[in-house]
Protein backbone atom coordinates (compact mmCIF):
# COMPACT_ATOMS: atom_id res chain seq x y z
CA UNK A 1 0.00 0.00 0.00
CA UNK A 2 2.65 2.28 0.56
CA UNK A 3 4.59 1.52 -2.70
CA UNK A 4 1.36 2.54 -4.50
CA UNK A 5 0.93 6.39 -2.05
CA UNK A 6 4.37 6.75 -3.01
CA UNK A 7 3.72 6.37 -7.30
CA UNK A 8 0.71 7.97 -7.37
CA UNK A 9 2.24 11.02 -5.29
CA UNK A 10 5.32 10.84 -7.52
CA UNK A 11 3.38 11.33 -10.55
CA UNK A 12 1.37 13.98 -9.00
CA UNK A 13 4.18 16.21 -8.04
CA UNK A 14 5.74 15.53 -11.90
CA UNK A 15 2.59 16.22 -13.73
CA UNK A 16 2.18 19.59 -11.09
CA UNK A 17 6.50 19.95 -12.37
CA UNK A 18 5.36 19.80 -15.69
CA UNK A 19 2.44 22.13 -15.69
CA UNK A 20 4.54 24.99 -13.70
CA UNK A 21 7.56 24.48 -16.33
CA UNK A 22 4.51 24.92 -19.33
CA UNK A 23 3.48 28.15 -17.73
CA UNK A 24 6.53 29.34 -17.18
CA UNK A 25 8.07 29.15 -20.22
CA UNK A 26 4.26 30.57 -21.93
CA UNK A 27 5.08 33.65 -19.72
CA UNK A 28 8.70 33.24 -20.86
CA UNK A 29 7.69 33.60 -24.73
CA UNK A 30 5.09 36.33 -24.07
CA UNK A 31 7.56 39.04 -22.83
CA UNK A 32 9.98 37.87 -25.20
CA UNK A 33 7.67 39.96 -28.14
CA UNK A 34 8.50 43.54 -28.60
CA UNK A 35 6.57 45.76 -27.87
CA UNK A 36 6.83 48.15 -31.27
CA UNK A 37 7.62 47.02 -34.30
CA UNK A 38 11.15 47.28 -35.41
CA UNK A 39 12.61 50.02 -37.24
CA UNK A 40 12.28 49.49 -40.67
CA UNK A 41 16.09 51.06 -41.65
CA UNK A 42 18.09 48.95 -39.45
CA UNK A 43 19.66 45.86 -40.66
CA UNK A 44 20.07 43.57 -37.57
CA UNK A 45 23.20 41.88 -38.86
CA UNK A 46 24.39 45.11 -39.66
CA UNK A 47 27.17 46.72 -37.11
CA UNK A 48 27.54 50.19 -36.15
CA UNK A 49 30.75 51.67 -37.28
CA UNK A 50 33.18 52.21 -34.99
CA UNK A 51 34.84 55.77 -34.43
CA UNK A 52 38.77 55.86 -35.42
Amino acid sequence: MCWEYDVEYTLRRAEEARRAMKEAEDKLKQSKQPAAPAQPGMDPGAKEPVPA
